[in-house]
C-alpha cells in the first residue's frame, strides 16, 4: 500500500509508484485497511521525482518530459490549491485526474477535458475564490505592538495562502489567523504555529466592529439598496461572519 503526503509532488509519486509496482494508494476512506492489511507500506517520501519519472517513462513507453516544463509547474499549482479543499472525494478525483495527465496528455488534464479534470480545476477554483474574498472581508484587529490577528469563516485549509497575501500587505508585522482550533502566523515571510488562546482574547473587544458598523450604515443609501447585488459580491454563508452582516439581514 502506498502513502503520500499533502503534496503536488508526493500525489505524482504515488500514482507513478501505483502504476510501477501495482500497489493501491491509501486515499480517504482506505487508510483504516493498514489496520488490517500485512501488506507492506510504501512512502512516497523515500522516492525521486525524477528517477520515478524516468521508470515510468521507460516501463509504459509514455512522454513524461512535461513534468519539468512550465505545464508540470502550473498541474502542481492547481494540484496544490486542490488538496486545500475540505471535499472529502477531493483525493479520488485529484488521482483520476492525474491519471489523465499521465495518459492522455498534460493539456488534455489542464483544459478539463474530462470529467474528473474539470472536477480538479473546479477543487482549485473554490480554494482561489476563497482566498480572494478573505482578502477583501477580512479586517485585523491589533494584538499587541506590530501584530495583527482575525478569526475568519475559512471553508478550505486556505489560511497559509491568506497570511502570505497578507504579508506584503503588512510586511513589518506579524498577522495571526485563527481558523478552527488552530492558529498560524507569518513574520518575516516565515509560516508557523502560534498559541490560539494568546490571541484568542484580542477578539472579544468589538469597539473596532462597532466602527465599522457605524461607517457601514454611513455609507448606506436606502434608494439604491440592491440586496441581490450585495448577495452576489458578498455570499449571504459570510453575512453571520462580517461586522455588517446582522445588518445586511436585516434589511433583506
Amino acid at each position: 500500500m502506498i502513502m503520500f503526503s499533502e503534496t503536488p509532488q508526493s500525489i505524482l509519486k504515488a500514482f507513478m509508484l501505483s502504476k510501477l509496482t501495482g500497489d493501491t494508494v491509501i486515499t480517504e476512506g482506505s487508510s483504516s485497511l493498514l489496520l488490517f492489511s500485512g501488506d507492506a507500506v510504501i512512502n512516497t517520501d523515500s522516492y525521486n521525482l525524477e528517477e520515478l519519472a524516468q521508470q515510468y517513462k521507460e516501463q509504459f513507453h509514455r512522454n513524461v518530459d512535461w513534468l519539468h516544463t512550465h505545464k508540470g509547474n502550473e498541474l502542481m499549482h492547481v494540484l496544490y490549491k486542490a488538496l486545500k479543499h475540505c471535499s472529502e472525494s477531493k483525493y479520488s478525483v485529484i488521482f483520476k485526474a492525474v491519471e489523465d495527465a499521465f495518459t492522455k496528455g498534460i493539456e488534455y488534464c489542464l483544459q478539463g477535458a474530462s470529467l474528473p479534470c474539470k472536477k480538479l480545476n473546479s477543487l482549485s477554483n473554490d480554494v482561489s475564490h476563497e482566498v480572494y474574498r478573505m482578502i477583501g472581508f477580512i479586517r485585523f484587529k491589533p494584538a499587541g505592538e506590530k501584530c495583527l490577528v482575525a478569526k475568519p469563516l475559512l471553508y478550505h485549509d486556505t489560511a497559509d495562502l491568506i497570511l502570505r497575501e497578507f504579508q506584503g500587505r503588512y510586511p513589518n508585522h506579524r498577522v495571526v489567523i485563527l481558523a478552527g482550533q488552530y492558529a498560524r502566523a507569518i513574520e518575516n515571510g516565515l509560516l508557523f504555529d502560534v498559541a490560539y488562546e494568546a490571541y484568542e482574547k484580542y477578539l472579544k473587544e468589538d469597539i473596532y466592529d462597532t466602527v465599522w458598523e457605524e461607517y457601514y450604515k454611513s455609507q448606506y443609501i436606502e434608494p439604491k439598496k440592491n440586496t441581490r447585488l450585495t448577495a452576489a459580491k458578498i455570499p449571504k454563508k459570510y453575512w453571520d461572519w462580517m461586522p455588517e452582516g446582522k445588518i445586511l439581514k436585516s434589511e433583506e
